[in-house]
Protein backbone atom coordinates (compact mmCIF):
# COMPACT_ATOMS: atom_id res chain seq x y z
CA UNK A 1 0.00 0.00 0.00
CA UNK A 2 0.96 3.82 -0.77
CA UNK A 3 -0.24 6.57 1.05
CA UNK A 4 0.40 10.50 0.63
CA UNK A 5 0.05 12.86 2.95
CA UNK A 6 0.65 16.44 3.41
CA UNK A 7 3.59 18.47 5.51
CA UNK A 8 1.40 21.69 5.13
CA UNK A 9 1.05 22.62 8.93
CA UNK A 10 -2.81 22.66 8.12
CA UNK A 11 -2.84 18.92 7.18
CA UNK A 12 0.13 17.78 9.92
CA UNK A 13 -2.43 16.54 12.38
CA UNK A 14 -3.81 13.74 10.12
CA UNK A 15 -0.28 13.33 8.92
CA UNK A 16 0.90 12.35 12.71
CA UNK A 17 -1.93 10.19 13.40
CA UNK A 18 -1.85 8.07 10.64
CA UNK A 19 2.09 6.95 12.02
CA UNK A 20 0.13 5.27 15.32
CA UNK A 21 -1.92 2.75 13.12
CA UNK A 22 1.25 1.55 11.96
CA UNK A 23 1.78 -2.45 12.75
CA UNK A 24 4.88 -3.09 15.21
CA UNK A 25 8.16 -3.58 12.83
CA UNK A 26 8.51 -2.47 9.56
CA UNK A 27 5.86 -1.80 7.37
CA UNK A 28 5.08 -2.78 3.53
CA UNK A 29 3.98 0.38 3.25
CA UNK A 30 5.74 3.59 1.03
CA UNK A 31 5.00 6.71 2.28
CA UNK A 32 5.33 9.98 0.28
CA UNK A 33 5.01 13.57 1.50
CA UNK A 34 3.85 16.64 -0.37
CA UNK A 35 5.86 19.76 0.77
CA UNK A 36 2.43 21.39 0.78
CA UNK A 37 3.55 23.89 -1.88
CA UNK A 38 0.47 23.73 -3.79
CA UNK A 39 -1.96 24.24 -0.12
CA UNK A 40 -0.03 27.51 0.51
CA UNK A 41 -0.02 28.60 -3.33
CA UNK A 42 -4.10 28.53 -3.03
CA UNK A 43 -4.07 30.02 0.13
CA UNK A 44 -1.60 33.09 -1.13
CA UNK A 45 0.87 32.24 1.32
CA UNK A 46 4.76 32.19 1.00
CA UNK A 47 6.57 29.04 1.89
CA UNK A 48 10.26 28.59 2.71
CA UNK A 49 12.31 26.12 3.16
CA UNK A 50 12.63 26.94 6.59
CA UNK A 51 9.14 26.44 7.28
CA UNK A 52 9.24 23.13 5.30
CA UNK A 53 12.48 21.30 6.58
CA UNK A 54 10.61 20.79 10.52
CA UNK A 55 7.79 18.65 9.40
CA UNK A 56 9.80 16.71 7.00
CA UNK A 57 12.71 16.21 9.89
CA UNK A 58 9.54 15.32 12.07
CA UNK A 59 7.57 13.00 9.50
CA UNK A 60 10.73 11.25 8.53
CA UNK A 61 11.77 10.43 12.37
CA UNK A 62 8.39 9.40 12.53
CA UNK A 63 7.78 6.82 9.34
CA UNK A 64 11.52 6.33 8.29
CA UNK A 65 12.31 3.38 10.25
CA UNK A 66 8.61 2.02 10.36
CA UNK A 67 7.96 1.92 6.76
CA UNK A 68 9.67 0.11 3.37
CA UNK A 69 10.09 3.80 2.31
CA UNK A 70 9.81 7.37 2.59
CA UNK A 71 9.27 10.00 -0.38
CA UNK A 72 9.00 13.71 -0.24
CA UNK A 73 7.73 15.96 -2.96
CA UNK A 74 10.35 18.86 -3.77
CA UNK A 75 9.23 22.44 -2.65
CA UNK A 76 8.10 23.51 -5.94
CA UNK A 77 7.37 27.02 -6.77
CA UNK A 78 4.31 27.97 -8.34
CA UNK A 79 4.55 31.18 -10.47
CA UNK A 80 1.80 33.50 -10.21
CA UNK A 81 -1.27 33.57 -7.20
CA UNK A 82 -4.28 31.96 -7.47
CA UNK A 83 -6.69 32.79 -10.03
CA UNK A 84 -4.19 34.83 -11.84
CA UNK A 85 -5.00 34.51 -16.03
CA UNK A 86 -1.51 34.89 -16.67
CA UNK A 87 2.05 34.56 -15.45
CA UNK A 88 5.15 36.25 -16.98
CA UNK A 89 8.10 34.23 -18.66
CA UNK A 90 10.34 36.68 -15.55
CA UNK A 91 7.87 34.83 -12.87
CA UNK A 92 8.48 31.63 -14.59
CA UNK A 93 11.97 31.63 -14.74
CA UNK A 94 11.88 32.65 -11.03
CA UNK A 95 9.92 30.47 -10.11
CA UNK A 96 12.01 27.10 -11.74
CA UNK A 97 15.07 28.75 -10.87
CA UNK A 98 13.98 29.16 -7.17
CA UNK A 99 12.12 25.18 -7.31
CA UNK A 100 15.89 23.99 -8.69
CA UNK A 101 17.76 25.70 -5.29
CA UNK A 102 15.00 23.84 -3.01
CA UNK A 103 15.84 20.93 -4.55
CA UNK A 104 19.49 21.04 -4.28
CA UNK A 105 19.00 21.82 -0.75
CA UNK A 106 16.52 19.02 -0.15
CA UNK A 107 18.91 16.32 -1.94
CA UNK A 108 21.51 17.51 0.26
CA UNK A 109 19.64 17.09 3.21
CA UNK A 110 17.62 13.73 2.50
CA UNK A 111 18.96 12.18 -0.94
CA UNK A 112 17.85 10.87 -3.51
CA UNK A 113 13.91 10.14 -1.79
CA UNK A 114 12.91 14.03 -2.77
CA UNK A 115 11.51 13.50 -5.91
CA UNK A 116 11.38 16.74 -8.23
CA UNK A 117 7.94 17.77 -10.40
CA UNK A 118 7.21 18.43 -13.76
CA UNK A 119 4.64 20.64 -14.47
CA UNK A 120 2.14 21.08 -17.35
CA UNK A 121 3.21 23.93 -19.17
CA UNK A 122 6.57 23.50 -18.99
CA UNK A 123 9.21 22.84 -21.90
CA UNK A 124 10.61 19.90 -23.11
CA UNK A 125 13.88 21.25 -22.13
CA UNK A 126 12.12 21.77 -18.48
CA UNK A 127 11.43 18.06 -18.32
CA UNK A 128 15.04 16.95 -18.98
CA UNK A 129 16.56 18.73 -16.10
CA UNK A 130 13.60 17.10 -13.88
CA UNK A 131 15.27 13.85 -15.33
CA UNK A 132 18.73 14.87 -14.52
CA UNK A 133 17.60 15.63 -10.89
CA UNK A 134 16.25 12.24 -10.72
CA UNK A 135 16.36 9.63 -13.19
CA UNK A 136 14.40 7.39 -11.43
CA UNK A 137 11.54 9.26 -9.93
CA UNK A 138 9.59 12.09 -10.92
CA UNK A 139 6.27 13.93 -10.42
CA UNK A 140 4.28 14.58 -12.85
CA UNK A 141 1.83 17.01 -12.43
CA UNK A 142 -1.12 18.19 -14.85
CA UNK A 143 -3.13 21.17 -14.09
CA UNK A 144 -6.00 21.02 -12.29
CA UNK A 145 -7.95 24.08 -13.35
CA UNK A 146 -7.82 22.36 -17.18
CA UNK A 147 -10.92 19.77 -18.39
CA UNK A 148 -8.98 16.44 -18.39
CA UNK A 149 -8.93 16.32 -21.84
CA UNK A 150 -6.22 18.37 -21.58
CA UNK A 151 -4.91 17.35 -18.70
CA UNK A 152 -4.53 13.46 -20.11
CA UNK A 153 -3.01 14.70 -23.40
CA UNK A 154 -0.20 16.62 -21.23
CA UNK A 155 0.24 13.39 -19.34
CA UNK A 156 0.05 11.41 -22.47
CA UNK A 157 2.49 13.78 -24.42
CA UNK A 158 4.79 13.72 -21.29
CA UNK A 159 5.18 9.93 -21.28
CA UNK A 160 5.87 9.83 -25.25
CA UNK A 161 8.61 12.26 -24.56
CA UNK A 162 9.96 10.25 -21.95
CA UNK A 163 10.05 7.11 -24.63
CA UNK A 164 11.69 9.29 -27.22
CA UNK A 165 14.50 10.23 -24.62
CA UNK A 166 15.10 6.78 -24.20
CA UNK A 167 14.37 7.20 -20.40
CA UNK A 168 11.86 5.02 -17.91
CA UNK A 169 11.54 6.70 -14.57
CA UNK A 170 8.63 5.86 -12.53
CA UNK A 171 6.41 8.33 -12.68
CA UNK A 172 3.67 10.10 -10.15
CA UNK A 173 0.63 11.52 -11.51
CA UNK A 174 -0.31 14.53 -8.68
CA UNK A 175 -4.26 14.91 -8.62
CA UNK A 176 -4.00 12.21 -11.54
CA UNK A 177 -7.37 10.08 -11.11
CA UNK A 178 -9.87 10.26 -12.98
CA UNK A 179 -10.98 7.30 -15.24
CA UNK A 180 -9.19 8.40 -18.79
CA UNK A 181 -6.53 9.43 -16.74
CA UNK A 182 -6.13 5.94 -14.87
CA UNK A 183 -6.87 4.06 -18.52
CA UNK A 184 -4.78 5.69 -20.50
CA UNK A 185 -1.52 6.65 -19.00
CA UNK A 186 1.50 4.80 -17.76
CA UNK A 187 1.67 5.94 -14.41
CA UNK A 188 3.37 4.06 -11.61
CA UNK A 189 1.35 5.75 -8.84
CA UNK A 190 -1.37 8.90 -8.59
CA UNK A 191 -3.01 10.53 -5.73
CA UNK A 192 -6.15 12.59 -5.94
CA UNK A 193 -8.15 14.06 -2.73
CA UNK A 194 -11.10 14.03 -5.01
CA UNK A 195 -10.95 10.24 -3.69
CA UNK A 196 -11.28 10.81 -0.36
CA UNK A 197 -13.84 14.18 -0.56
CA UNK A 198 -16.11 11.88 -2.37
CA UNK A 199 -15.99 9.21 0.30
CA UNK A 200 -16.51 12.12 2.50
CA UNK A 201 -19.87 12.62 1.05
Amino acid sequence: PWRLFSAHKVHMAPTRTWAKYLPAGRSAAEMMFDSGAFTAWKKGETYTLEQLLPAYDELLNLYDSRVAACWLINLDVIPGRCGQASVSPEEIAAALDQSDRNFEALERRYGKRVLPVYHQGESDERLEKVLDQNPAYIYISPRNDFPEPRRVAFSLSSHRKLHSLGRSPMTHGLGATGSKMLTSVPWGSVDSVTWCMTANN
